[in-house]
């Protein structure tokens, strides 16, 4: 179900189901303009990135979803707090926002902050695929 919040501009949001307490899980996701997530899709992985550097919110994964670090980040500061995360690249074959080019340099991001992350591609675009979600969200 759609619903929306209001800040300094109008965001959409989603939600499925209720938080009770037996929720196991609760998925945030970043969509540019600083929407809340812990998951970064497209632009919002520079958001989500920059989320997990400011190390006030206790997290254990960081997704990436067809996006990248962005180039003008702390790299040692974000580099330390992710050595002991999850860290995680997800994107579609087809995705044409994720161009070589852009995986070499997520690949060299990568080495600048010593990470060896889990990439998961999928048949598919510039979108998020629920199959891939049910697998992350299953464990």
């Amino acid at each position: 179900m759609q619903k929306e919040l209001t800040i300094k501009f109008k965001a959409r949001y989603f939600s499925s189901g209720a938080v009770t307490t037996t929720t196991k899980h609760i998925w945030f996701v970043f969509h540019g303009y600083g929407q809340l997530a812990a998951l970064g899709f497209s632009q919002g992985a520079a958001t989500a990135s920059r989320w997990a550097a400011d190390n006030r919110i206790r997290f254990d994964r960081l997704i990436l979803w067809a996006g990248v670090f962005p180039a003008d980040m702390d790299f040692n500061k974000l580099g330390n707090l992710l050595q002991h995360k999850e860290v995680l690249e997800v994107y579609g074959t087809h995705d044409p926002f994720l161009t070589e080019i852009r995986i070499k340099e997520m690949a060299q991001l990568n080495q600048k902050l010593g990470l060896n992350p889990t990439v998961i591609s999928f048949d598919g675009k510039h979108e998020l695929n629920a199959a891939v979600l049910k697998k992350l969200s299953d464990g």
